[in-house]
């Protein structure tokens, strides 16, 4: 598995036996708030993951930026 947001995802889909310990639960409940940084952070792993030939065009590069701009966490700053 070597996309960084799908190992993050896997980790943290794991079943927690006792979900008062579990050592993700703010995480979790940031990656489900479309507003968190932490939601930001994932977009840009998942962005990070697409093939070198894709950042290697200045052009579509350009565009994944501009995307991840738009990011909602991003305007209320």
């Amino acid at each position: 598995m070597d996309d960084p947001a799908r190992l993050l995802q896997a980790v943290l889909d794991q079943r927690v036996p006792d979900p008062k310990r579990d050592p993700f639960a703010e995480i979790r409940r940031s990656l489900r708030d479309e507003n968190s940084l932490t939601s930001f952070a994932l977009a840009c792993l998942r962005k990070a993951g697409k093939p070198a030939a894709a950042w290697a065009d200045r052009a579509t590069a350009q565009g994944i930026y501009a995307e991840l701009l738009q990011h909602p966490s991003l305007r209320k700053a």
